[in-house]
């Protein structure tokens, strides 16, 4: 019973779905911190 209910409310779609979201979301950020740090390492490549 707890489990046909567990299904229902939360599907296999919106797992994939809310996995999806973080994922995107944490490349995202991590991509964001990286194009700063390289940004950061060209402004003094350039300015020396």
């Amino acid at each position: 019973m707890n489990t046909n209910e567990t299904k229902t409310v939360f599907g296999r779609k919106e797992i994939i779905i809310l996995m999806a979201i973080c994922l995107s979301y944490s490349i995202w950020t991590v991509s964001y911190k990286l194009g700063k740090q390289l940004a950061l390492r060209d402004n003094i490549a350039n300015t020396k």
